[in-house]
């Protein structure tokens, strides 16, 4: 079943998001769609870019009809109530499925920050009828130059947060990571799970590779091995996993990167291997705009039967716009559009003199008008079946709206 994500984003500051390489267990920690924790894998030269945020409006998916080759009329889930704080920090999320007439509650994100805008817990809860109900939790520590040192994971028990795991890094002089152990509760105390140790770096501080080895009970048995290479950018262009088959190394699954001319990430796939070959497993392809940022993530797995990728079982299409440093993204309940859907006109009603756009998913403008506050019928019969952006901006803030054109 193919899928269709369509990304309505908001950026608060000019911003370029760019497509991180596959790592083992990520070395970052988030949910779904979440502002993410880095853990560094070469030298940390500062904590934060402030200059570059990008902010997220909602994120809406499609199901593909494979029997009649077209888009579903209606998003099957979203990500929706996505909140920031002063700072930009994403506190909260909300993700709704469509049950065929309305929207449902699902799950949600909540998070928090210390003072040093470092997320300090991930809250997830689910949606239970007519209340939220916690699932998990994500508690995250730092040292004093504001690194990750550890998380601890725990789950709700009716009444109490129950521990399940936890991870603590360690870093050496560069801030580059050198040991990181995975502990699993019994009951009573920590259990060693697994141990990522032997850190190897470049002379441009790129880890170069790693050895995971897990708990036997007495000591520490090799695991897994993992090798990395880099271009002159220092852009990562594959990842070797290989397995212990108590002698050896055997090859395991190989990720191999490209990059455009202005190192974004273009494509990346994923291999696996077969005693003798590497055979395809999936790729992703991804396209920017003029800003470099990403513009859209096309998923594609591979058809054994033929000798190239077949035409992808999800996609996903991301569009937004860049504004100013003094504008911000509001949630302004007295801007409206309705009908929506719509298949010949949209009324649309601004509390204040706006500047009214309308955008494709590509983040051209394809129409603009002025208008006083108050309330204005636009026609659509010109434009084409699909989903579109409502830009309203007026001296204090842009309000942005999807909707959609049957």
């Amino acid at each position: 079943m193919k899928h269709f994500n369509i990304l309505l984003v908001l950026v608060a500051i000019s911003t370029s998001i760019i497509a991180q390489p596959y790592i083992d267990r990520q070395k970052c920690l988030s949910g779904p769609n979440q502002t993410s924790i880095s853990i560094p894998l070469k030298k940390t030269t500062e904590l934060k870019t402030k200059s570059l945020v990008q902010i997220y409006d909602s994120i809406y998916r499609w199901h593909w009809d494979t029997l009649s080759n077209v888009w579903s009329i209606n998003p099957y889930n979203k990500t929706t109530n996505i909140i920031y704080d002063a700072n930009n920090n994403q506190i909260s999320e909300s993700w709704q499925s469509w049950n065929g007439s309305a929207w449902e509650n699902y799950f949600r994100y909540t998070n928090t920050y210390d003072i040093y805008d470092n997320m300090t817990s991930s809250l997830w809860q689910s949606w239970y009828g007519s209340t939220w109900d916690n699932g998990a939790i994500n508690t995250y520590t730092y040292n004093a130059s504001n690194i990750l040192t550890g998380y601890l994971y725990q789950t709700w028990s009716s009444t109490v947060w129950v521990n399940n795991y936890q991870v603590a890094y360690t870093y050496d002089i560069d801030n580059n990571l050198s040991r990181e152990l995975w502990q699993t509760w019994n009951g009573a105390a920590w259990d060693n799970s697994s141990l990522d140790t032997i850190y190897i770096y470049d002379t441009n501080n790129n880890l170069i590779s790693y050895l995971q080895q897990n708990w036997n009970g007495a000591t520490w048995d090799n695991y897994s091995l993992y090798t990395f290479t880099y271009d002159l950018n220092n852009n990562m262009t594959s990842q070797l996993n290989q397995d212990w088959n108590g002698a050896a190394w055997d090859n395991y699954y190989l990720y191999t990167y490209t990059y455009d001319v202005n190192n974004n990430m273009v494509n990346y796939l994923k291999q696996n291997w077969d005693s003798t070959t590497w055979d395809n497993s999936w790729q992703h392809s991804y396209t920017y705009d003029a800003n470099n940022s990403k513009k859209s993530d096309a998923f594609k797995r591979w058809n054994s039967s033929v000798t190239d990728i077949e035409s992808g079982d999800s996609a996903f299409y991301y569009f937004h716009t860049a504004v100013g440093i003094n504008e911000f993204m509001v949630q302004h309940e007295s801007t409206s559009i309705f009908p929506n859907p719509s298949s010949d006109k949209i009324t649309v009603i601004v509390p204040d003199k706006s500047i009214l756009e309308i955008l494709n998913i590509n983040g051209q403008i394809i129409k603009t008008i002025i208008k006083d506050s108050g309330e204005i019928s636009i026609d659509l019969v010109d434009l084409s079946s699909g989903v579109y952006i409502l830009r309203a901006k007026t001296d204090k803030v842009i309000v942005i709206r999807k909707f959609i054109k049957e």
